[in-house]
Order: structure tokens, then C-alpha cells, then sequence
């Protein structure tokens, strides 16, 4: 395996603080006795793009303290608020519009790019006077990089072809020698709609404005992007359509403003032998007890099958320990006609089982709080006297790969070991379905993990061709205990480039 980081997923604890907060004078020399003097505010900034930002207001007062906020790029604040005070008034006897709730997000627009901005709330009658305790939040606007365009700096071509000895997809790019880009790849259905035509405009407009930027936040611009012409080897890939993507970046890691695509088709091979022999329906049953009977189906000839009946059996839905709830749930009939399966790849005449999502859900909690979640096929280890849920880094790791002396006969699943990036031995003991939140904050289990090593029998040699449709969830039934530890932030995808 190769090196990657290793987290155990657990409960993830965010801290916001609000600093400045001043008192200037009263503009009106002391202003009316009715007036909250004490009223105070608390600021939080929900959302930053390029030209607004929304902030969320909140004070102690009542409803009908009436109060003002402005964005300002000056320094002096107690200036900036009387300046304001004079810009509202003039002409006037009075001022209109001023807020009374007591909690609402403001939308400020008609912001510049790239540009660090004061937010100040205060306490504002409609004659003018200042009263209260005002209160300041900072933040930056974003770049704007919408008017992001399509060029030819960048020449991309593809073909099969093999890297260290494995079946690779070879994509070349050819580029001026001192050309800085970052390099991706996506699949068309993704940048494609019925309705919404193509999107891969918006799909660059992504990566610029929001992936890249993140990875900035840890990493320099020169650990993720790349110079000069050169081959990347993805991969072994999935039949069908792509698009690789290169977009121009500077060392001081702005975008230059342009990009290049170019679509490229992976065609499925001829299945061999090696990769038929594992099509059928087996009985798997773990070390810690735990059997389902599943079905490996053909999905994309000598790279991948679909596996579906894992974690189903009426056996699931009973109440053996008497606690009034199943002891379990079998995931043939939560979901109507749709069939819940994973991808299980192929290569070396073994099957891979890799850590996936299978689908969005939301998850009823113990608080009766519904939690969005992805449903997914996840690994576990070993934490001293228990088991936790662990995330590869980047995502996709393999889990278990099953192996076989009989032509399929029989196998056995071994759970995989590899070395973190910090030293550490990572080692899968255990697979099963869970809702991972999607922020992280929790984890749900319906049936307990199997444990490796699982011994694999063959049932039958059909496996019935089977698909999956949008899931729709009975809440009510997704009401599990949840238990975690710790969640750090994924690292970008890196990609070997193969210098010409």
C-alpha cells in the first residue's frame, strides 16, 4: 500500500472567537435616557465571496432597539461609524431602514475581490444618535475568478498504455517548458446535465474558486501543481468518457486565468478468463461470525465487478437480545426496488475492496435530529479494546483484497497493512457498511463489521445483473448509536507526472 495518512474519524470541535470591541462617543452628546446604553452585540461571518459577505447579527437588547451595520475597509472604526452616521443623514431630518430584530443575517454586496473588510454593528436611532457597545468582525473577500476562459496554452492527449509494469491511462500534456498548471481529471456524466448542457466552465470555476484555494490554506502552490510537458499515469480507469484538465497558475499562486480540456474515452477490454472466473454468488462469512450470502456481478471487464446482498438476511431484522429493536438492519428492504451494491475492483487475478460512498443520506440521531451522511463500504481498526472507522488520506484506499487457489472456488479476504506517513503500521480488521456525517461530526453503525479474515464460497456461478436508483429513507429506521474520535482535513490529490 502506498504511504498515506491514517485517521480514526471522531467528533470534530470548532471555536470561534470575536475580538475588538469599543465604546466611542455618543455623536449626540449623550443621547436619550430610554436608549440601551448596554446594548451588545455578537457577530459571526457565515459566508465570503467575491463581491458580499453575509453576517450573522445578534444583540441583547430588545425588538425595538433599532441598530445598522456597514462593511469598511478604513482603519479608524469609531471614524469610519460616525462618517457613516453624516453619509445617512444627509439631507435628511431622519433615517430610514434601520434594523430592530434581535438576530438576522445581514447580506453586504458590492464588495471588491480579494479585499480585507471591517463589519461593525451598533445601536442607531433615527435621528442619529449612537448608543450601545458596538462590535467588529473582520474577513476578505475572495478572488473573482468567474471570468475564467478556455485556451490552447496546454496540449492533452491520452492512450492506454502500462506504468511500473501495470495497466496505467497515459495522459501527455504538451506545454511551453516554464507553463505552471494544475492538473485534474473528471468524469462527463459529472460535468454534464439534460437540462444544464455542458458544465465543465463551472466545474474549473470550482476548482478555482474554492478547491484550490483550500489546499492553499497548507500547502504552497509549487506541492500541487506542476511545470513543463510531461505523462501523467492515472490509474488503471472505468470504461467511458473523460475530461483532463489543466489550468494556468502563477508562483504566487493566482490563477492566470485560462484553462484546457480535452475529452477522452476509455474503452472496456476483453474480459479474460482470470477476471470471469470470480462472477457468481458466494457465501462470505468473517472471523467474528458475521455471513452474508452476495452476488458479484460483471461491471467493467478485468478492472471491476458490482457486489450487492452484503449486510442482508432476514436473520438482521430479528430481536434476539430483546431490546424491542433489531438487532440489526438487512439492507435488501430499506430501499424498494433499488439494490444496494458496491464497486469491488479487479487486478492480478484478486479482488480489491476499496473504502467508496455509495450514497448520500440522512440519518435520524438519538436526539431525534436528522443528520446528512454518506453511506459508504468503510474499514476499521483496531483501538485498543475497540473498533474505529478509518479515513484514508486521500480517500479510496484498499481495504481487503481476496485471493484464490481454486479458480474461485473458495477464497479468503486478508485486511491490508501499510505504513502512515508519519511511521506508523495502519492495518484493516474489519469492514462494513456506515454512515460517515458529512462534516464529520458523527458516525452510524446498523450491523457489526466483519472481521478478517473472511472465507468466500462459491454458491452458484449466475449473478444476476443488477442496478441502484436514488435512495429514499424512512428516517425513523436510521436510528443508530454513534461513536468517534478525531477527523483531520483530506491532503490534495497528488499525481505522479512522468518528466519528457
Amino acid at each position: 500500500m502506498n504511504l498515506r495518512n491514517f485517521i480514526r474519524l471522531g467528533a470534530l470541535a470548532v471555536v470561534s472567537a470575536v475580538g475588538f470591541s469599543c465604546t466611542p462617543d455618543n455623536k449626540s452628546g449623550g443621547g436619550k435616557k430610554e436608549l440601551n446604553e448596554n446594548l451588545a452585540f455578537t457577530l459571526e461571518v457565515t459566508e465570503v465571496e467575491a463581491d458580499k459577505a453575509k453576517i450573522k447579527v445578534e444583540h441583547n437588547g430588545e425588538r425595538d432597539d433599532t441598530w445598522y451595520g456597514f462593511a469598511t475597509t478604513e482603519s479608524n472604526i469609531d471614524g469610519a461609524v460616525l462618517d457613516k452616521i453624516d453619509e445617512l443623514l444627509e439631507g435628511k431630518e431622519r433615517i430610514s431602514g434601520l434594523q430592530k430584530s434581535t438576530s438576522k443575517t445581514v447580506t453586504v454586496r458590492d464588495l471588491e475581490p480579494e479585499t480585507d473588510y471591517t463589519f461593525v454593528a451598533f445601536g442607531l436611532t433615527e435621528d442619529g444618535t449612537y448608543y450601545g457597545i458596538p462590535e467588529t468582525v473582520e474577513f476578505t473577500t475572495t478572488a473573482d475568478y468567474t471570468n475564467i476562459s478556455k485556451s490552447d496554452e496546454w496540449k492533452i492527449s491520452y492512450q492506454r498504455g502500462e506504468y511500473e509494469g501495470k495497466a496505467a491511462e497515459l495522459v501527455t500534456i504538451e506545454c511551453a517548458e516554464d507553463s505552471r498548471y494544475y492538473f485534474d481529471y473528471v468524469t462527463e456524466t459529472y460535468v454534464t446535465e439534460t437540462e444544464a448542457g455542458d458544465l465543465l466552465d463551472a466545474y474549473v470555476s470550482y476548482l478555482v474558486n474554492d478547491e484550490i484555494p483550500s489546499y492553499l490554506d497548507n500547502y504552497k502552490i509549487t506541492e500541487f501543481t506542476y511545470v513543463g510537458p510531461g505523462t501523467f499515469p492515472l490509474n488503471r480507469m472505468g470504461k467511458g468518457n473523460y475530461y483532463a484538465i489543466c489550468i494556468g497558475y502563477g508562483e504566487d499562486g493566482l490563477p492566470t486565468g485560462t484553462y484546457s480540456a480535452q475529452k477522452f474515452t476509455v474503452v472496456e477490454e476483453e474480459a479474460t478468463q482470470e477476471y470471469t472466473q470470480w462472477i457468481g454468488k458466494y457465501t462470505m462469512t468473517a472471523a467474528n461470525g458475521v455471513s452474508y450470502d452476495v452476488n458479484i456481478a460483471q461491471y467493467d471487464n478485468n478492472y471491476q465487478y458490482i457486489m450487492y446482498g452484503w449486510e442482508t438476511g432476514d436473520a438482521l431484522d430479528l430481536d434476539n437480545n430483546g431490546d424491542g429493536y433489531p438487532d440489526g438492519m438487512c439492507f435488501d428492504n430499506q430501499f424498494g426496488e433499488n439494490v444496494v451494491y458496491f464497486g469491488v475492483l479487479f487486478s492480478d487475478g484478486k479482488l480489491h475492496f476499496n473504502e467508496q460512498i455509495i450514497s448520500p443520506i440522512s440519518v435520524l440521531n438519538e436526539n431525534n435530529q436528522e443528520v446528512e451522511c454518506y453511506l459508504g463500504l468503510y474499514g476499521y481498526g483496531k483501538n485498543g479494546e475497540n473498533l474505529s472507522i478509518m479515513l484514508s488520506q486521500p480517500f479510496g484506499a484498499t481495504i481487503a483484497t481476496a485471493e484464490t487457489t481454486d479458480g474461485a472456488a473458495t477464497a479468503t479476504v486478508t485486511g491490508t497493512s501499510g505504513e502512515n506517513t508519519d511511521g506508523t503500521v495502519m492495518t484493516y480488521t474489519n469492514m462494513g457498511y456506515a454512515a460517515v456525517a458529512q462534516d464529520y461530526s458523527d458516525v452510524f453503525l446498523w450491523n457489526q463489521p466483519a472481521e478478517f479474515p473472511i472465507t468466500m464460497t462459491r454458491e452458484d456461478d449466475a449473478a444476476e445483473q443488477q442496478s441502484i436508483g436514488t435512495f429514499s429513507l424512512e428516517s425513523e429506521r436510521f436510528n443508530r448509536k454513534s461513536a468517534l474520535e478525531n477527523i483531520t482535513l483530506k491532503n490534495p490529490r497528488m499525481t505522479m507526472k512522468i518528466a519528457r
